[in-house]
C-alpha cells in the first residue's frame, strides 16, 4: 500500500565557493521545477518562502523545500541575463518569483545528467567530469529532497515563518494570534466538568468510512469510503474528481476512478469540508484526523482533530505582492481552522435533535449516508457555505457536515445496578456567530449573535459501540429509553451593539440600543421561527437588574417588546442571575427552578 509522503521539488544547486550564493546547475526531468518551466540555469536563490537563505547550504534548506505532494513553494530568485554577464554590463539584476510544485518524481541515474560547464576534451576526460558530476549532483539532490523525520514535516509551516520575518505583515500575523487566542479563551465549555472526564478515545475502528486522496497537477481524486456494513439503501459509491483549475467537480464510476489512481501515493483522509473561495486563491479544506468522543446507542460521534488545505486555482498571475498575500492567507485558514470545536458522525446526523429525529423519521435511529443533505439542520451546519461547491454530489458520501460546539458524555448509575448515559450536545448557529462584544442583538431576519442549541439526552442504553449494539439485536429490537431536553440561548434579540465601548477599552462596555422603532420586525421574526422550531417557548432573562447596571435598560426593552409582540405562546421570566446567584452562589438555584416552575404552571 503506497501512502502519501513529503516530496521535494527537484532542484540541484552548485557547489558552492566560500560565501557565493547557491545557484541552480540543474533540474531533476519530471520533478516539480522540471515541470513549472520557469526556472533557469544560473539563477541565485534569494528567498524560500519569505525565509532569507544567505549563508545556508543545500542542506540546511531541504526543510523547506520538503512537503506533502501537491502543495507548492515560492523562491525569489536573481536571474542575470547571460549575454549581460559576458560583456560585463553593468545592469541592475532581474528579481523573478516563481511558485513551484511538490510532485513525486522519480530519479534514473543513466538518464539524467545535470548540467555541467566544460570545454570541449577527450572523451575520457569528458565522460570523467560527466560521472564526477552526477556523483556530486545526486549527493546534493538528496540533501535537498531526502525525507526529513518528526515535527519539522508539518504541512506548511515555513509559511508560519515567512510570515513572521515579513515585516510589512507583522500586524497582521499579530492579529491572527490576537483572534486564535480570544477564540481560545471564549471557547471554553460552561460544562467544564463534563469536558474534563471525557478524553478522547482511540478510533475504534480506524479504517472505518475513511477516504482516499489523490493528488494530481490538475486534480484531486477522492475515492469514497467503504461501509463497515453494505446495506442495500446504500448511496451509489462513486468518486469525486476537482478540476484544480477550473474547480468544476464531477462523479465518477469507481471503477472508472481506480484505473485512473492505480498506483499512485494517496493520503488517508476521513472526509471532504469544503471549498473556500477566498480573494486570492481558493483552498481544498480536508478531514484528516478524527478522536471518538461517544459511543451512543445510534452511532459513534467523532471530533475533528486535524485538517489540511490544499490549493485550488490562483486568482491571478503571480507576483511577489500576491504570492506573498495568499501565503498570509493560507496561513490565516489554518489558523481559523485550529479554533473551532467540530463534531461529526457517519451514523447518525448530529444537525438533529432527537425529538427532531423522531418526528422527522419515527426513530431516533437514523443514518446519515442514507439521509440526504437536505434533511438536515441547514442552520448548524457549521460548513455549510464551502459545502455548497459540492452542491450536485451530495449523494457520494464523501462529504462531511459538521457541527461547531461541544459533545460531553458521562455514565450515571440507575436502580438495580442499571446504568444510563449523560449526553450534553451544543449546537451553534453559523448565521450570525461572533466572537463576544463584537457580535450582539439581532440582525433584520431574526438571526441572533451567538445562538446555541444545548441538547441534554438521557439514554439507558449502555455505552457501546454500534456493530456491538447491531449484534445484539436489530436496531428495532432494542430495548431502550431515551429522553431530550433542549434550550437555546443566544444574544437579546434587539438592535444593540457593544462593539465601538469595547474597542475603546471599556471594561464594562455600554450596550447602545436602538430605538423601538426597529426592534418589532426582527423580534418578531425571531420568535416566529422558534416556535416554529420548538413549539411553545418560554423566555428565560438573566439580565442583571439592579438601577445602576448597564444591563438594566436592555433587559426593560426586551420585555417590553415581547410583550408588545401579543405572542400568546410566549412565556417571558426574568431572573437577576448575577444578584442571586453571584460569586458563585449557586445554592440559590433552586429560586430560578420555581420561578420558572410557576410561571410555566400558571400559563
Amino acid at each position: 500500500m503506497s501512502e502519501e509522503k513529503n516530496v521535494g521539488v527537484g532542484i540541484v544547486f552548485e557547489e558552492p565557493v566560500g560565501a557565493s550564493p547557491l545557484r541552480i546547475e540543474s533540474l531533476v526531468p519530471g520533478s516539480g521545477a522540471d515541470a513549472c518551466g520557469e526556472l533557469k540555469q544560473g539563477d541565485e536563490l534569494l528567498t524560500i518562502d519569505g525565509v532569507d537563505v544567505e549563508g545556508k547550504s543545500a542542506a540546511d534548506l531541504a526543510k523547506h523545500f520538503q512537503g506533502p505532494a501537491g502543495t507548492t513553494v515560492i523562491l525569489t530568485l536573481r536571474r542575470k541575463d547571460a549575454e549581460d554577464e559576458e560583456k560585463d554590463v553593468n545592469l541592475e539584476d532581474e528579481v523573478v518569483v516563481v511558485e513551484v510544485p511538490r510532485i513525486e518524481f522519480s530519479i534514473d541515474g543513466e538518464q539524467f545528467v545535470p548540467w555541467i560547464n566544460f570545454q570541449q576534451a577527450d572523451a575520457d576526460s569528458a565522460r570523467t567530469r560527466i560521472s564526477e558530476g552526477i556523483r556530486k549532483g545526486a549527493d546534493r539532490l538528496w540533501a535537498g529532497v531526502a525525507p526529513l523525520q518528526g515535527s519539522l514535516m508539518k504541512q506548511m509551516k515555513n509559511l508560519q515563518t515567512s510570515v513572521q520575518n515579513n515585516a510589512l505583515f507583522e500586524n497582521i500575523s499579530n492579529r491572527a494570534i490576537m483572534v486564535k487566542q480570544v477564540a481560545t479563551s471564549a471557547a471554553l465549555p460552561v460544562l467544564k466538568n463534563i469536558q474534563r472526564e471525557v478524553t478522547p478515545q482511540v478510533d475504534p475502528k480506524p479504517k472505518d468510512y475513511c477516504m482516499h486522496l489523490y493528488t494530481f497537477p490538475d486534480k484531486f481524486v477522492i475515492m469514497p469510503p467503504v461501509l463497515p456494513v453494505p446495506s442495500s439503501k446504500a448511496a451509489k459509491r462513486e468518486a469525486i474528481v476537482i478540476d484544480r483549475s477550473s474547480i468544476e467537480i464531477s462523479c465518477i464510476a469507481v471503477e472508472e476512478a481506480e484505473s485512473m489512481v492505480r498506483g499512485k501515493a494517496k493520503a488517508e483522509v476521513m472526509g471532504v469540508l469544503g471549498i473556500a473561495n477566498l480573494m486570492h486563491a481558493s483552498y481544498l479544506i480536508l478531514c484528516t484526523g478524527r478522536q471518538t468522543v461517544a459511543n451512543l446507542h445510534c452511532g459513534v460521534i467523532y471530533k475533528v482533530s486535524s485538517t489540511s488545505v490544499r490549493v485550488l486555482n490562483k486568482r491571478s498571475d503571480p507576483n511577489p505582492l500576491e504570492l506573498s498575500n495568499r501565503a498570509i492567507e493560507y496561513k490565516l485558514l489554518e489558523e481559523l481552522l485550529d479554533t473551532f470545536n467540530m463534531y461529526f458522525s457517519y451514523d447518525w446526523d448530529v444537525t438533529q435533535t432527537q425529538q427532531r429525529l423522531a418526528e422527522k423519521f419515527h426513530s431516533t435511529f437514523h443514518q446519515s449516508f442514507n439521509g440526504t443533505y437536505e434533511q438536515r439542520e441547514n442552520r448548524f451546519i457549521w460548513n455549510h457555505n464551502i459545502l455548497k461547491t459540492f452542491s450536485e454530489v451530495h449523494h457520494t458520501g464523501c462529504l462531511l457536515p459538521v457541527v461547531s460546539g461541544f459533545v460531553g458524555i458521562r455514565s450515571i448509575p440507575l436502580p438495580s445496578d442499571r446504568t444510563a448515559d449523560l449526553i450534553v450536545m451544543g449546537r451553534r448557529d453559523w448565521r450570525r456567530s461572533g466572537y463576544r462584544y463584537l457580535s450582539r442583538g439581532v440582525d433584520a431576519e431574526g438571526h441572533v449573535s451567538n445562538s446555541v442549541e444545548t441538547e441534554q439526552i438521557i439514554s439507558q442504553v449502555p455505552s457501546t459501540s454500534l456493530d456491538a449494539a447491531k449484534g445484539a439485536a436489530a436496531p428495532g429490537e432494542q430495548k431502550s429509553t431515551v429522553s431530550s431536553f433542549v434550550i437555546v440561548r443566544g444574544s437579546i434579540p434587539l438592535i444593540w451593539t457593544e462593539a465601538d465601548a469595547f474597542m475603546n477599552l471599556k471594561h464594562k462596555p455600554k450596550p447602545e440600543l436602538g430605538d423601538d422603532s426597529e426592534h418589532g420586525n426582527p423580534l418578531s421574526k425571531h420568535l416566529m421561527e422558534l416556535t416554529g422550531h420548538y413549539g411553545q417557548i418560554a423566555i428565560l432573562s438573566l439580565v442583571e437588574q439592579k438601577e445602576s447596571s448597564h444591563e438594566r435598560p436592555l433587559g426593560l426593552a426586551y420585555e417590553r417588546m415581547v410583550q408588545e409582540a401579543k405572542n400568546g405562546g410566549v412565556v417571558f421570566i426574568p431572573f437577576d442571575f448575577h444578584n442571586i446567584c453571584g460569586k458563585l452562589a449557586f445554592r440559590n438555584l433552586p429560586l430560578l427552578v420555581n420561578e420558572c416552575v410557576s410561571q410555566l404552571e400558571s400559563h
